[in-house]
């Protein structure tokens, strides 16, 4: 699929160089190999660190840093995994397994920030700034919720480990006693 821009879209600092343009056309492209050849390069990884969550040490100062670079992180990764998708069999290709893995794995991705991680949010919140009035969020109420997202990234975890290692093979799937996740 191509992408479609129009010239408006690029509100920022616009060159003379599109003087001569109707911007109303849409301009549609598809990405230069050399945009994606970080994707089959060690450059860039899939892989999703460990975040280490003290039971004594984290307070919800530390949980708000945690949270904004696991959020970072995973938005990235699923950005990536978006345009592979768009991309494959002009660019990239590779095979159906390899694009349901990604789409399983944004998913899962989404769900994770969009119910489990905005539930945290709003504790955390609740938890920083207590209304008066209202039940207030408890330390280890955070680290017990902490443990639920921690079980559902262990999952997405082993999802985007899963296509490290197809893109470290040239985006082919491991043989199955090689590969640590399964759909």
């Amino acid at each position: 699929q191509q992408s479609v821009l129009s010239l408006e879209s690029f509100t920022s600092e616009r060159s003379d160089a599109f003087e001569d343009v109707d911007k109303n056309e849409p301009i549609t492209w598809y990405p230069a190999a050399e945009f994606l050849e970080l994707e089959s390069h060690k450059a860039y990884s899939f892989a999703v660190p460990e975040l280490y969550v003290d039971a004594v040490e984290t307070d919800g100062l530390k949980f708000t840093q945690i949270v904004n670079t696991l959020t970072a992180q995973l938005e990235r990764h699923m950005a990536k995994a978006t345009l592979l998708i768009s991309v494959n069999e002009k660019i990239v290709q590779f095979g159906d397994e390899v694009e349901e893995l990604l789409r399983v794995t944004i998913g899962r991705t989404q769900l994770l920030l969009n119910k489990r991680m905005k539930q945290f949010r709003e504790q955390l919140s609740r938890h920083l700034n207590p209304i008066p009035g209202q039940k207030i969020t408890k330390l280890n109420d955070l680290h017990g919720l902490w443990a639920l997202i921690d079980m559902q990234l262990e999952d997405i975890r082993l999802c985007f480990d899963k296509i490290e290692q197809c893109r470290l093979r040239s985006w082919a799937v491991p043989p199955a006693d090689e590969s640590s996740a399964n759909l």
